[in-house]
């Protein structure tokens, strides 16, 4: 596995199958050596199959963390009779990386033609281990208040509503470091004034 420090934890599925007929019922189970994973592992079992999901535990801090899983297949559910030569071991590595900056998880920008805008840029802060970075925008209403750097920095998110008709504009900022790439949505609610008839003279 490979994530970045704070995302949402990520799983892989491991499949197993066998031939012939088991002796009996079966049980299948796994064991965890070893940090990085969720220790809960389901694992749903067929007539000539098995699969189990393995998922990043939550709140990693940076770095690796390398272990194995064993898989037990047995004929009792206390597992004390093993069978089809398990334990079979399964090596895993979870890498966990610092981000390349800390802000919000999305920028939602809101705006009315015509008014004074009144919400602040939002700051998205550049970690000192980042090295030399580049920041690119995929959408024209976002600008960016600066677009490269080395090291720690903030890069401050604004919206130009100058253009562009009323509606739910979307797009992403990314920063492309020496430590990796990391990026933000954003969005921009781009509407028109409420037009209220006056009194007649």
């Amino acid at each position: 596995f490979n994530l970045d420090q704070g995302a949402a934890p990520t799983s892989q599925v491991i499949n197993a199958t066998w031939t012939g007929t088991p002796p009996g019922q079966v049980y299948v189970g796994a064991t965890l050596q070893g940090t990085g994973l969720n220790q809960s592992i389901p694992i749903v079992i067929g007539q000539t199959s098995a699969s189990a999901t393995v998922s990043v535990a939550s709140g990693l801090a940076e770095g690796t963390y390398s272990a194995q899983l064993n898989f037990l297949v047995c004929s009792d559910s206390a597992c004390n009779q093993r069978i089809g030569g398990t334990p079979l071991p399964v090596s895993y590595t979870v890498n966990v990386r610092a981000p390349v900056f800390s802000g919000p998880p999305g920028i939602a920008f809101t705006y009315t033609r015509g008014t004074t805008p009144t919400q602040a840029p939002v700051a998205l802060n550049i970690k000192a281990g980042a090295g030399a970075w580049t920041a690119t925008v995929d959408q024209s209403f976002i600008t960016l208040s600066k677009t490269s750097g080395n090291g720690a920095d903030t890069v401050n998110v604004f919206f130009d509503a100058s253009s562009g008709i009323s509606s739910l504009y979307r797009g992403r900022v990314t920063i492309t470091a020496a430590s990796g790439t990391q990026s933000v949505p954003v969005t921009l609610d781009l509407t028109s004034p409420l037009i209220t008839a006056g009194s007649p003279p």
